[in-house]
């Protein structure tokens, strides 16, 4: 959806122009177009190509089909390493770099949709320090725009905490049969779809419209609260060893709702919430490998109220934090993670 291409030589990386979503023809024609008219107008003869895991990619077969078709060698990385490869490539970031990626979806090695993930990276490699817990969403890609589906999902095991408003919802017996039954569900661990199942549960929004409608509506209401001088709701995050519960988040905004606390404290609350994981997290981390260098990155960091709290609290306790500003935060700026972790592929070699 948010589609761009970057290519190599030597010490330098050529991102090109922002091409939209890729669901159709005519953006797919152009794509390939200009990345042979780069090559030509940079005279780059590329020994290596590079692509996401996910198999339904377009780019994904187009990269796959070019370097069949050249005798090239055909190189994948994992959506999040790509993102937080994209920071370390921007700030040429040395040693072990901790990366927060946080987004809407990202095909995971195991099957699952990753998007909450703190990945502990230096070149080419990446471990899995910790990740927002998976949870089954029904309906796969679909779920993207229903907001109401993903907090349905999340009450899952907990339905004596749904409000009113989606308790009475039609639609809850069709997704709660669908959850049981496992019909086309899909695990998932993503921190964009947990914003937008927050902004539909306290009923600030429920429905995408457009790209990241209901999260963007969560940060006007955090924005209304900061500017009124609102308190916000305390609530946190389930932190274990390796993985974050967002069960313990809608518990609080239960409670919250049932003592009539307003939408916009609680979605400042949550916000807090999130920006005090991170950082707990990342303090978790560094306790027991010591990294300091942290890089931000993802389309949920797009929030600036998000980046502003953790950047302050990361500060506060010592850190490096890193975020992207030459290229975008969200998948227009993952090409050039992929064209640095291929860089380092080659240099191993």
């Amino acid at each position: 959806m948010k589609s761009a291409f970057s290519l190599s030589k030597g010490p330098f990386a050529y991102v090109s122009q922002y091409f939209g979503d890729l669901d159709g023809e005519e953006n797919t024609g152009i794509y390939a177009e200009n990345v042979s008219r780069m090559e030509t107008l940079f005279n780059l003869h590329p020994d290596l190509v590079v692509a996401d895991l996910h198999p339904l990619y377009w780019t994904t077969r187009f990269a796959r089909a070019l370097a069949r078709e050249r005798g090239l060698e055909f190189y994948q990385v994992q959506h999040h390493h790509a993102h937080i490869a994209s920071v370390m490539a921007e700030h040429d970031l040395k040693g072990e770099v901790l990366g927060v990626s946080f987004d809407g979806t990202g095909y995971g090695p195991d099957g699952a949709i990753w998007g909450g993930e703190f990945l502990l990276c230096q070149g080419r490699e990446y471990e899995r320090v910790s990740h927002l817990d998976y949870t089954p969403m029904l309906g796969g890609d679909g779920s993207m725009k229903e907001g109401w589906k993903s907090a349905l999902c999340y009450c899952r095991l907990l339905p004596e905490l749904l409000p009113p408003a989606l308790a009475d919802d039609p639609r809850w017996p069709l997704v709660k049969a669908g959850l049981e039954q496992g019909i086309n569900t899909i695990q998932s661990g993503s921190m964009g779809r947990l914003f937008d199942g927050v902004a539909a549960y306290i009923g600030l929004h429920d429905t995408n419209r457009y790209e990241g409608e209901c999260a963007i509506q969560l940060e006007n209401g955090a924005a209304r609260a900061l500017q009124a001088g609102a308190r916000p709701y305390k609530m946190e995050f389930g932190i274990e060893k390796d993985t974050i519960s967002a069960l313990p988040i809608f518990r609080a905004l239960a409670k919250a709702l049932a003592e009539g606390w307003e939408k916009d404290a609680l979605a400042l609350g949550f916000h807090d919430a999130v920006a005090a994981m991170i950082h707990e997290t990342c303090q978790k981390v560094r306790a027991e490998r010591g990294v300091e260098s942290v890089a931000l990155t993802g389309g949920v960091f797009q929030n600036k109220i998000l980046m502003e709290k953790t950047l302050a609290l990361l500060r506060q306790a010592g850190f490096r934090p890193y975020y992207n500003s030459s290229v975008a935060p969200n998948d227009n700026g993952i090409c050039l993670g992929q064209c640095y972790l291929g860089m380092e592929y080659l240099a191993a070699q």
